[in-house]
């Protein structure tokens, strides 16, 4: 009696197995899915609990594979872009962005096909002053 008990133990245990290999392939696929419209930013929607051997769902967004949060300001801003320029391609809407710490971005800063008014500092103006296409404006 035992025996059998250990054997319907054993096939129940792998029909679990193949139950959470087969959820953790759509979780993979429903990330790909997600991950589309994005360039730089890929989104981790489930993380693994080595001690209880599950996975859980989670919405981690990521740059080169580092948590968002624990990526440099730059970094963050071009992710935000990343994330806003992926959003307009979706729902085919454009809007005004607004970039504060534009000068956090020190190489190239995502192409966003939509107005953009980057807010840099610079200790050379000592009063708000506006540039329209590279020119200062007067006013």
């Amino acid at each position: 009696m035992k025996e059998q008990q250990k054997d319907k133990a054993k096939r129940e245990d792998e029909k679990a197995n193949k139950v959470m290999a087969l959820i953790g392939k759509f979780i993979e696929f429903k990330g790909q899915y997600l991950n589309n419209p994005f360039k730089i930013v890929k989104f981790k929607l489930s993380k693994t609990n080595e001690l209880a051997g599950t996975i859980e769902d989670a919405c981690i967004a990521t740059v080169d594979g580092v948590p968002f949060s624990d990526v440099n300001t730059g970094a963050k801003i071009q992710a935000g872009l990343d994330i806003i320029s992926g959003l307009q391609e979706i729902y085919q809407v454009k809007m005004p962005i607004f970039i504060d710490n534009a000068e956090s971005v020190t190489h190239w800063m995502i192409d966003l096909n939509c107005q953009q008014i980057k807010l840099y500092a610079d200790e050379k103006y000592k009063t708000l002053t506006f540039f329209a296409n590279g020119e200062k404006q007067e006013g």
